[in-house]
């Protein structure tokens, strides 16, 4: 992904970011986590942008996502050509004549705010070659739009007191206004109540320092939360998923070859209530070439059928692949398997590193490790227990 902050003068202090990104040729969903700023999104391809869970929402010129404090899903078709930008905290009257708490908790077609002008846009990005050329004509279009919108005095300092791991009435304090006057403005020119504000701020902080960090309790202390616990709840609260579920649903992908591909696109959709993304059918025998599924959101795995007179062959029997993923019920899962043909290997218990889960092979000779959280666990308190165990 290309980005790159505002290059106007007169965007300064409006615009936060601009990014322009590609996706991969495969369409899958995409979680979003919240971060408390608008977000205006483009697709600049010819493909609109599909929102929701079924893609039930269709934005055709761009659309600007509200403040919003749960993560949600889009659809992200590939390939294509994305391109948006952040906007500053308070900026939402100068360039959309709204307040954010008249625009937060939705998508907003630009249509609706620009009218025509988001349309000729649009166009405008879908005949634009070079990544910067379209940057160009994003600023452009903003600035053609800019008008002048006053904000709250202070709320700038006010925002990077909270950010820094100030309380709200310190931050109020600092600014010499009250607790009310602040809630106030963060909701008219943020969408957000100053505590909102703060708990998205942090879960961002949390997920920049797991990049590098894989203790869980280390990333809870460092990003300001009380515990390791107090990092499981806001994450479950706010993205859905444990932290380690979180983890697992962005790693992933594995490659399978089965003896029959359509039998095994049947299976997984039947199992796991995969998504079937696309599949190239050989025109020689009809035999799966390549097929793409989405277990889950982000989780996509791949796969063939064997083409032994090319040297990619599939199980035979046991032997094949060993595959870990993070379900919501690890125990119904387990039954739908074995129901649909898979051979159950170990029953769903619940372990001392705090999943619940159990395994069993698929009819393609596939092991299949699925567990659902029901505690986070720290990586010592593993390791203590294991010990304990071991001594009896």
């Amino acid at each position: 992904m290309f980005t790159r902050p505002p290059r106007h003068p007169a965007l300064r202090g409006v615009v936060e970011l601009l990014w322009v990104g590609r996706a991969a040729p495969v369409s899958a969903q995409e979680l979003v986590i919240p971060t408390g700023q608008l977000h205006l999104a483009w697709r600049a391809c010819g493909a609109p942008i599909r929102l929701g869970a079924a893609g039930e929402q269709v934005e055709r010129a761009g659309v600007l996502g509200g403040a919003r404090t749960e993560a949600h899903v889009h659809d992200t078709p590939g390939p294509t050509r994305s391109v948006g930008l952040i906007l500053c905290p308070g900026a939402a009257p100068t360039l959309f004549g709204e307040t954010a708490r008249a625009l937060a908790g939705q998508h907003t077609g630009l249509e609706s705010l620009w009218g025509a002008h988001a349309a000729r846009l649009q166009e405008r990005l879908d005949e634009a070659v070079a990544d910067e050329a379209v940057l160009a004509l994003v600023e452009e279009a903003l600035v053609a739009r800019r008008r002048v919108a006053a904000r709250p005095p202070g709320l700038r300092e006010a925002l990077a007191a909270i950010d820094g791991g100030a309380s709200i009435g310190a931050a109020a304090k600092g600014i010499g206004r009250s607790p009310r006057t602040l809630n106030a403005w963060f909701d008219e020119a943020i969408g957000l109540s100053p505590v909102a504000w703060a708990r998205l701020r942090r879960l961002q902080r949390a997920l920049r320092l797991a990049e590098l960090e894989p203790d869980w309790s280390t990333v809870a202390a460092r990003a300001g939360f009380a515990d390791h616990a107090h990092l499981c709840r806001e994450f479950r609260a706010i993205v859905g998923v444990t932290p380690t579920g979180w983890r697992a649903r962005r790693h992933g992908g594995p490659y399978l070859r089965v003896s029959d591909g359509r039998a095994a696109i049947q299976f997984y959709t039947e199992v796991f209530g995969a998504k079937e993304l696309f599949r190239l059918v050989d025109p020689d025998d009809g035999r799966i070439g390549h097929a793409e599924l989405e277990l889950a959101p982000g989780v996509v795995i791949m796969l063939s059928a064997a083409y032994p007179e090319q040297g990619i062959h599939a199980p035979a029997g046991p032997g094949g692949l060993g595959i870990h993923l993070h379900v919501d019920d690890a125990d119904a899962l387990l039954s739908r398997a074995v129901e649909a043909g898979g051979t159950l290997l170990r029953p769903a218990q619940t372990q001392f590193y705090g999943e619940r889960g159990g395994s069993f092979r698929d009819p393609f000779g596939h092991e299949w490790m699925v567990g659902h959280s029901v505690e986070e666990v720290s990586p010592a308190e593993m390791q203590r227990r294991w010990d304990s165990m071991a001594k009896g």
